[in-house]
């Protein structure tokens, strides 16, 4: 058996997996992960030790009914040529992550959210029905009338209930190619949520924060809101293939707390004193860092982590005790982001997202104090009755994951007995 490394996207946890691409039943005999393009940061997406199944070559567009307003696809075909498909017919993905290079597949097994979280909930809201191979060798259809425990597991369910063969989802239509965005500056949480509920109609929403501000001697984040509405004006242009790229790892980061103070004060700076309204395409909008091939080796050899939590709305001024600390530890990077969760429920058993507010930010990888930081704020997220995301995950406790997920006894039962990943086994508690 040949194993071959494979590094997470945060490039701080590698797994040697044995790997091939998926093709069918017999390809399921033995430990085994399907995975697409890997871009979680953390280790859901790998598998140490075991079968490590590429599924990118599944990538044909089935069925599409303009009319009805719904799509089905392969579960390999990327959110890249699905925008490829739909955008010069009038259609827009429901929910798009801040990366258009993950796969149908994974953004069901992860049940990605984005800007429209508070509008229109994760993506698993908007999927009708999908093929699920389990290892017997049994295919379900599944939805939410149909074998509902295999769907509501398999939403969120970081893909250990099978391998999932194509997915049916809603498409929303679109008159131009661009976003009505407004951008406006704030300082202070209570400013945020005074903003958040002022372009609650907004169909986007999404905050940059600098985490390293402070006012007084405590961290008291300024940033920047964005609001937008899909635009009635423009034509329906595709986006371009990103120019630049990132060639290799350096020995360093190039993210550190000198480099992130200076871009964060210049990029506040920029920006106007009064609210300023733009049109903008949605390929920035949505992706910015998609612009920059293999962005993620900026932080060099050793990686970096993120982390992302939601906090329940009545603990919402908890947040602050966590932006304490991270000011304090001179950590984190420029890539910080807030924003409110609404009250659409998500489907899956497993998904992240619930009504409250969420913070994402980078942290370069600087072994033994960003380790204890991150300690430190998943016992206060706890404490507060929060979660984190496992699909940003590497360091999450076990114990801790069980409070976070009440539902994962009753996902362990239906989770496949042959699929299994390096988080999984982590959180299990089980010897990797």
């Amino acid at each position: 058996m040949e194993l071959t490394q494979v590094l997470s996207w945060g490039r701080a946890f590698k797994a040697e997996s044995e790997k091939h691409p998926f093709h069918s039943w017999e390809s399921l005999l033995g430990k085994n992960l399907v995975t697409g393009s890997q871009l979680s940061y953390g280790d859901s997406c790998l598998i140490d030790g075991g079968r490590d199944l590429s599924n990118l070559g599944r990538d044909n567009i089935l069925n599409f009914q303009p009319e009805e307003m719904w799509i089905e696809a392969q579960s390999g075909i990327t959110f890249d040529r699905l925008l490829q498909f739909l955008v010069p017919r009038g259609f827009f993905l429901p929910v798009t992550p801040g990366t258009k290079y993950i796969t149908l597949g994974g953004a069901l097994a992860n049940d990605v959210h984005g800007k429209n979280h508070h509008s229109m909930g994760s993506f698993g809201c908007h999927v009708l029905e999908f093929r699920l191979l389990r290892s017997s060798g049994e295919v379900f259809r599944c939805s939410p009338q149909e074998h509902s425990d295999l769907f509501h597991a398999t939403v969120g369910g970081l893909g250990l209930t099978g391998a999932i063969l194509s997915v049916k989802f809603k498409i929303v239509s679109i008159s131009s190619s661009f976003i009505d965005n407004r951008v406006e500056r704030f300082r202070g949480l209570s400013q945020f949520f005074e903003l958040s509920e002022k372009y609650a109609s907004s169909t986007y929403t999404v905050s940059w924060i600098d985490c390293y501000a402070k006012w007084r001697g405590r961290a008291e984040p300024r940033g920047l809101f964005m609001a937008g509405q899909s635009s009635q004006k423009g034509d329906l242009r595709l986006h371009k293939s990103p120019r630049i790229k990132v060639p290799i790892a350096l020995p360093f980061s190039m993210i550190n707390g000198v480099s992130s103070r200076v871009f964060n004060h210049l990029y506040y700076s920029k920006s106007f004193l009064t609210p300023v309204q733009s049109q903008q395409h949605y390929d920035p909008f949505f992706y910015p860092l998609d612009g920059v091939l293999n962005w993620n080796l900026v932080y060099g050899s050793k990686g970096f982590f993120q982390f992302q939590c939601v906090l329940p709305m009545d603990r919402k001024e908890k947040l602050q005790e966590l932006l304490d600390l991270i000011a304090e530890s001179g950590q984190g990077s420029f890539l910080s982001v807030l924003k409110l969760f609404g009250s659409i429920p998500s489907v899956g058993w497993m998904s992240f997202p619930r009504e409250g507010v969420t913070l994402c930010l980078d942290f370069p990888n600087l072994g033994s104090s960003t380790r204890k930081l991150f300690s430190q704020m998943e016992k206060m997220v706890l404490n507060h009755g929060g979660r984190l995301y496992p699909a940003k995950d590497m360091l999450m406790k076990g114990e801790s994951f069980k409070t976070f997920y009440p539902n994962w006894e009753k996902f362990n039962q239906i989770r496949d007995p042959q699929f299994e990943s390096s988080f999984w086994k982590r959180v299990m508690e089980k010897k990797i």
